[in-house]
C-alpha cells in the first residue's frame, strides 16, 4: 500500500504499479515531492479536506487522471505537481487560489491538453476576480462553478466535460 510519514501526516509514497481509484486517508496534511510520479494505472484521486500542501512532482505522469478535486484548505501546489497529466482536463478547486510556483501543470501547456480550471463563486484570489485581468490561472483558462453538495462518495463521483456538471452518489 501507501507510504506515510510516521505521523500519518504526509503521504510520502503510492505503489506505481497499482491501477484503479485511490482515496488518500484523512489526516494526510501533504503529499509529497514524487508520491504519484509514474503511476499511469491511477484512474481516480479524493484528496481528503485536511490536504494543505501538494509538493513538486506529486502527480507527474499520471495518465489515467482525468479529473480532481482539490479541497479548499490546500494553501500550496509546488512545481510541476500536475506535469505530464496529458489526461488531466477538468480541475475543480473548492477553496481560493492557492499559493502557485511556477508550471505546475507542465506538460499541459503546450496547448495539446483542454485543460480547464473551475473555481467556486465564493473563492478568492483568481485572476478574474479583477476586472479586466486575464481570466488564465497558470496557464490554464479558470471558470466559474457553482456547487453547493455536502457531501460525495469519492469512489463514485464522476465529473463530466460540460462546465456545469458534476455527478455523483450522494450518502445520507
Amino acid at each position: 500500500g501507501a507510504l506515510f510519514s510516521e505521523d500519518q501526516g504526509t503521504l510520502n509514497q503510492y505503489p506505481g504499479g497499482k491501477a484503479g481509484p485511490y482515496v488518500v486517508p484523512d489526516g494526510v496534511e501533504v503529499i509529497d515531492h514524487w508520491a504519484f510520479m509514474g503511476c499511469t494505472n491511477l484512474t481516480g484521486l479524493a484528496l481528503p479536506n485536511s490536504l494543505t500542501e501538494i509538493n513538486s512532482r506529486a502527480y507527474e505522469g499520471c495518465l489515467g487522471l482525468t479529473s480532481l478535486v482539490v479541497p479548499a484548505d490546500v494553501e500550496t501546489i509546488r512545481e510541476a505537481a500536475f506535469e505530464n497529466c496529458d489526461n488531466l482536463t477538468n480541475i475543480f478547486f473548492l477553496g481560493n487560489a492557492p499559493l502557485c510556483e511556477n508550471d505546475i501543470f507542465g506538460g499541459m501547456m503546450t496547448g495539446l491538453i483542454p485543460g480547464t480550471v473551475y473555481r467556486i463563486a465564493s473563492a478568492s484570489g483568481w485572476p478574474d476576480d479583477q476586472p479586466g485581468e486575464d481570466e488564465y490561472w497558470n496557464g490554464l483558462p479558470v471558470l466559474v462553478w457553482q456547487v453547493s453538495v455536502l457531501r460525495v462518495d469519492p469512489t463514485s463521483a464522476t465529473i463530466g466535460p460540460e462546465a456545469d456538471t458534476l455527478d455523483f452518489d450522494v450518502d445520507n
